[in-house]
């Protein structure tokens, strides 16, 4: 056997046995623009800044995320990259029982935030809507299509189209969205999906294999949702 057929060989191997080193193909490889997603945060547990959840800003004091990302020592990472993220302190935070939805109220007021959906009029986004995703994950994909996350660095955007669920989500009210080369990754919990210009949606379930089904999102026009979430921070 020659020298360059055994080098064919083994690159195949390796392709097949291995880890394929690539990023996740579609929409969601990009990093977001300077004008978007300046309402995301990151998640961490001080001192260590390992990012493991995202969140977003509803209001100056107010982080909106999912209540399973709730560890302690948790801070608020405000920026875009983690290198020049500036930590934020909590103050308090509220829970929905029984539910994946949480707020956390920072001790000092940032002014960069997001839109909620008006509270007597908020729709579900309809089946085939195109939605605005966000997080810092990204994926090596493994032969198997199994996601191996990793965080990105820098905020990354994506866009996805409402679906129908296949299953139902156990910890609260879901709408899920999917859309070939794009998926949800594990450390994105809790980031934000955008629709119409404003949040609809949490993200809080996703497969582990890459492309496998649609990702769960808290549907925040689910009226407990949106009630619960205007009274807790409407005098602050």
């Amino acid at each position: 056997m020659t020298k360059s057929c055994i080098l064919l060989l083994l690159a195949l191997a390796e392709a097949t046995f291995g880890t394929i080193e690539k990023r996740i193909c579609g929409p969601l490889s990009r990093e977001c623009n300077a004008d978007e997603g300046r309402h995301q945060v990151m998640l961490s547990q001080f001192p260590d800044n390992d990012i493991h959840c995202g969140g977003t800003l509803i209001k100056p004091r107010w982080v909106l995320t999912a209540e399973h990302c709730n560890e302690h020592n948790l801070v608020v990472l405000v920026g875009r990259d983690l290198d020049v993220a500036v930590t934020r302190t909590i103050k308090s935070w509220r829970i929905l029982n029984e539910h994946d939805i949480m707020l956390l109220k920072l001790r000092r007021r940032i002014r960069l935030h997001s839109r909620l959906p008006n509270r007597q009029n908020c729709v579900t986004p309809n089946i085939g809507a195109v939605v605005r995703i966000y997080g810092w994950q990204n994926a090596h994909i493994r032969h198997n299509n199994l996601m191996d996350p990793y965080f990105a660095g820098r905020l990354r955007c994506g866009e996805m189209d409402v679906v129908a669920c296949a299953n139902p989500y156990e910890n609260g009210v879901t709408f899920c969205a999917f859309r070939n080369g794009i998926d949800g990754n594990e450390g994105d919990s809790g980031s934000g999906l955008i629709a119409n210009n404003r949040l609809h949606g949490i993200q809080v379930y996703g497969h582990h294999h890459f492309g496998a089904e649609e990702t769960h999102f808290i549907d925040l026009c689910h009226r407990q949702y949106i009630d619960w979430i205007y009274r807790t921070v409407e005098n602050d």
